[in-house]
């Protein structure tokens, strides 16, 4: 989903999901810094969709509250450690569409 040509992604979302596992379990506050991450990237996406694509789509629907989508970045981590937390949140946003269609 992320265009290489557009930029360089930086911040919680250049870590890998090894360390993104790593730090929820060292860190307090870490889950809270790493899902206000997500919940930007996931903005950022949602407003460069072109016209009458997402329109409307909730980053935080009553289905899948913060909570659970902390849960699914975990999972989404735990099975693929070396993969970019960038790259699970794009899942998860994935999901979230998922979710968006069902309830429309």
């Amino acid at each position: 989903m992320a265009d290489p040509s557009v930029g360089k992604i930086v911040g919680l979302g250049a870590t890998d999901c090894a360390r993104f596992t790593e730090e929820l379990a060292a860190l307090k506050g870490a889950e809270r810094e790493y899902i206000a991450w997500a919940q930007g990237f996931m903005s950022a996406i949602l407003m460069t969709r072109p016209t009458g694509i997402d329109e409307g789509l909730n980053l935080s629907p009553e289905q899948m509250p913060l909570s659970s989508q902390v849960a699914f970045l975990k999972q989404q981590c735990e099975s693929a450690p070396d993969r970019s937390f960038s790259e699970a949140v794009e899942a998860l946003y994935r999901r979230l569409r998922e979710i968006g269609k069902r309830g429309s």
